[in-house]
């Protein structure tokens, strides 16, 4: 219940994101959403993934980048099973590389 509650509500978010095309609009929108602490977060979980995706163990990535076991296997939980949306991007990251 909780989730399509939240999925209808960022319908509008959704677009808006989609729709900006510069990366310095791009940084300054998500600057003002979000609070350092909440950017950086989601800089650690991008980056777990990537480090996951390259078949990095979790102590490796736990060293190197810092993070809790909890938020390194919740990336991977995400990796795995979820909405495929870390899967999709990292797709997009290989093909750009």
């Amino acid at each position: 219940m909780y989730e399509k509650k939240v999925k209808e509500n960022f319908s509008e978010l959704n677009c808006i994101l989609v729709g900006i095309n510069d990366k310095n609009d791009m940084y300054a929108f998500v600057r003002d959403l979000c609070t350092t602490a909440e950017m950086e977060e989601f800089i650690l979980r991008w980056n777990i993934a990537k480090l996951l995706h390259k078949g990095k163990s979790y102590i490796h990535i736990q060293e190197q980048l810092w993070a809790s076991s909890t938020t390194v296997a919740r990336v991977a939980k995400y990796l795995q099973w979820d909405n495929k949306g870390y899967k999709k991007m990292l797709k997009s990251l290989d093909k750009r590389t």
